[in-house]
């Protein structure tokens, strides 16, 4: 008997044993067709069939068909196939059969067929690989109103995506690479990649279109060139990679916005594309020139130390720049000029189209200008030279030359007073002193005045505090801002300088000795212990005061230090008698000895006596401790 599905040209089936009334035939003959649910027997139609069993004997000739995995046998009692569209359950790639369970299925075999997977299309990462298109790197700039180039739809003064290349292409392509290989659906030229270059109104710059064929394709069409690789399979599909270029500078040399869009028919995968959005090609056909700057006094915050005028905190100036020309090329920056005033202590500043004069958007624009006051906002700053100026350069895609000021001969110190009852720092005169008295009573001089010429003032001998230190008078100072005329003239000093200080213990606690330590240039206690350096200290006690000598080679001895103070009731001048107990050059240090003195309540204060020369080591800082 056999057994025939709807679509008889298909395949038949071979009823191998049928019972009919209990009997068992295995003849072949009679049909069930077209889902006709009939058996004939030698032509005759019987009814109340019964099929036991079937299986599947092939065609009318040839062997049975077995299921295998792997080469494997999956057994003699399967009667059904599955095929499923997913991934297989234990994780292998491609095909997988695998049996089910046999307590659950033990006649049905799985056959798990993966989908598959390809690279990406064009500008997509929908598959195994980045297919996206790398951007041309563009910068905010700000567009000229046109001169020759176009920017229709778009305002002049405003910012907008750019970019710059040298005319002639000499900067080179506008470029645009797959970061991987894209998805071709055929190799035979059906489906189509177009690149097209659109000017600001719409015009057709460039296109170049070309068929996808097996590839290696490398051609040049309208400034457009297009390089694909060799295409290889992928899977029933193909894939290859992608680069394209365009010369801009050939399509608009004159520079202008522009937009350019990339598209691959993939067929019936669909249409994928790029586009670069508008972007502005900028030649930069003129080249900015600005004048040198200027800097002027305006209103001057003066500090004096030894009689020598310093700018401050807040003194302003002047600042300008006379004449600018073509600030503005195809497109601009902004700010789009830098201003450098740090020897100034002046904080560096920008300029933008608002701030100068005269100045408009339009492409090329001349003779605009800049002038502003700015004031010293630097602390703790020091300039004290011939050659200050200010420095201005123009900035564009390659920034032009920083272009100086004329020099200037200026002192600025905006160090605040930072000298204290026990430490000197040399920044300012605030506990500095007169000429201390030893003629009559003794008499720890008086507060210093900073404005005074050192040359007429005091001992006429007094050592300058310049520069954090402390050294001998030099340089004709009169041709210095902002004391100019006013500044007094140390050119010519010579000999020995001197200097007088008073430290106090605040804490008025009972001392017998003291440290002092020195900073500076090395050599500071060598040069105290050889004398190349004078230091005395005035030892108070309750009724009178001791000048002690520190320097020298001799150290204290106290039999020969006591026996040495006279005049008791007034003050004494041990001028031979060293007073220092120890000194440590590397560390800066000397120790001394009041004796048989002692500061405590009511004569707390340690009056110092500095002398120099030009040749003597400058000093930074003296530091009083216990």
């Amino acid at each position: 008997m056999r057994l025939q599905i709807p679509v008889r040209s298909l395949i038949e089936v071979d009823l191998i044993y049928v019972q009919f009334d209990q009997l068992l035939i295995d003849t072949l003959c009679g049909w069930i067709d077209e889902g006709l649910a009939e058996i004939q027997i030698d032509n005759v139609v019987q009814s109340s069939v019964q099929f036991s069993s079937y299986k599947y004997g092939g065609a009318l000739t040839g062997g049975v068909i077995d299921i295998m995995f792997n080469g494997v046998s999956l057994g003699p009692n399967l009667t059904a196939l599955n095929f499923v569209n997913a991934q297989d359950p234990a994780g292998y790639n491609g095909v997988m059969a695998q049996v089910n369970d046999p307590l659950l299925n033990p006649t049905q075999i799985d056959a798990y067929i993966h989908p598959p997977g390809f690279v990406s299309h064009f500008n997509t990462s929908d598959g195994s690989t980045n297919a996206s298109v790398s951007n041309w790197p563009t910068f905010n700039r700000y567009v000229s109103a046109p001169g020759t180039f176009d920017i229709l739809g778009w305002a002049a003064g405003s910012a907008y995506n750019g970019f710059h290349q040298t005319p002639g292409g000499a900067g080179g392509p506008v470029t645009y690479a797959l970061a991987g290989n894209f998805s071709i659906l055929a190799n035979d030229g059906t489906t189509v990649l177009t690149v097209t270059v659109l000017s600001a109104d719409g015009t057709d710059l460039g296109t170049h279109v070309v068929p996808i064929g097996a590839g290696p394709y490398s051609a040049t069409v309208n400034n457009v060139t297009i390089i694909h690789g060799l295409l290889t399979p992928d899977s029933y599909k193909f894939q290859a990679s992608l680069s394209i270029s365009v010369l801009i500078d050939n399509m608009i040399p004159q520079g202008g916005k522009y937009s350019i869009s990339i598209v691959h028919n993939n067929g019936v995968d669909g249409i994928f594309s790029y586009n670069s959005g508008n972007m502005f090609h900028d030649p930069n056909s003129t080249a900015a020139t600005i004048a040198n700057p200027t800097i002027a006094e305006n209103t001057p915050v003066v500090k004096w130390l030894s009689g020598i005028q310093y700018y401050n905190l807040g003194s302003t100036f002047d600042i300008g720049i006379p004449d600018i020309d073509n600030i503005n090329a195809e497109s601009y920056p902004q700010p789009f000029i830098n201003v450098d005033c740090v020897e100034y202590g002046i904080t560096n500043f920008n300029l933008n189209g608002g701030d100068l004069t005269a100045w408009t958007s339009a492409w090329n624009d001349i003779n605009s200008s800049y002038s502003g006051t700015h004031a010293i906002t630097a602390a703790n700053y020091r300039f004290i030279g011939t050659d200050a100026n200010i420095d201005g350069r123009w900035v564009d895609w390659v920034n032009g030359a920083w272009q100086p000021s004329p020099d200037a001969a200026i002192c600025i110190d905006t160090y605040a007073t930072e000298s204290t009852a026990l430490a000197e720092y040399f920044t300012d005169e605030a506990r500095r002193r007169t000429e201390f008295d030893l003629a009559g009573a003794y008499n720890a001089g008086a507060a210093w005045d900073s404005t005074q010429d050192m040359g007429a003032y005091d001992d006429n001998i007094g050592l300058l505090i310049q520069s954090g230190l402390i050294r001998t008078r030099h340089t004709d100072w009169n041709s210095y801002a902002p004391g100019m005329a006013a500044n007094p003239d140390y050119m010519g000093f010579a000999g020995w300088g001197t200097y007088y200080r008073r430290f106090t213990d605040v804490s008025s606690s009972d001392r017998g000795s003291a440290r002092l330590t020195f900073a500076g240039d090395p050599g500071i206690v060598n040069a105290i212990i050889a004398g190349t350096i004078r230091l005395y200290v005035f030892i108070p006690d309750t009724t009178w005061r001791v000048r002690a000598q520190v320097h020298g080679a001799a150290l204290f001895d106290f039999a020969t230090f006591d026996a040495n103070i006279q005049n008791g009731g007034t003050y004494s001048d041990v001028v031979t008698i060293p007073n220092r107990t120890s000194a440590n050059n590397g560390a800066g240090t000397l120790d001394i000895s009041f004796g048989n003195l002692h500061m405590g309540a009511g004569h707390n204060e340690l009056d110092i006596q500095l002398e120099m020369t030009s040749g003597s080591p400058t000093i930074s800082s003296i530091i009083l401790s216990w």
